[in-house]
């Protein structure tokens, strides 16, 4: 959603009326006001209309999911993680023998 003033804190507002600050959501998202509305409206529209499930898509058209390898921090070399490693384990060892 946009607004042509900016970016509008949608955090505390008030929308005809109604307060929307909830005790543990304080901020305005889409699904607390526009999918319910949206829901509503829907509803309405194609009330005694059929339910029709979407058809399964042609399966030549679905690809599989890129696989992304994430890069590594500059200066991590296997060696340098191995010894990190190496060395948590044995401070967590150490505070394992002084807490025993």
């Amino acid at each position: 959603m946009g607004n042509a003033e900016g970016d509008i804190d949608l955090h505390n507002v008030t929308v005809k009326g109604s307060k929307y600050a909830p005790t543990k959501q304080e901020w305005l998202y889409g699904g607390t006001l526009a999918a319910p509305t949206w829901k509503a409206y829907m509803d309405e529209a194609l009330k005694g209309e059929p339910n029709e499930a979407f058809p399964s898509p042609d399966q030549s058209l679905v690809g599989q999911p890129k696989k992304v390898t994430p890069p590594r921090r500059p200066g991590t070399t296997t060696r340098a993680r191995t010894r990190a490693r190496a060395a948590t384990t044995r401070a967590i060892s150490a505070t394992a023998s002084r807490t025993s």
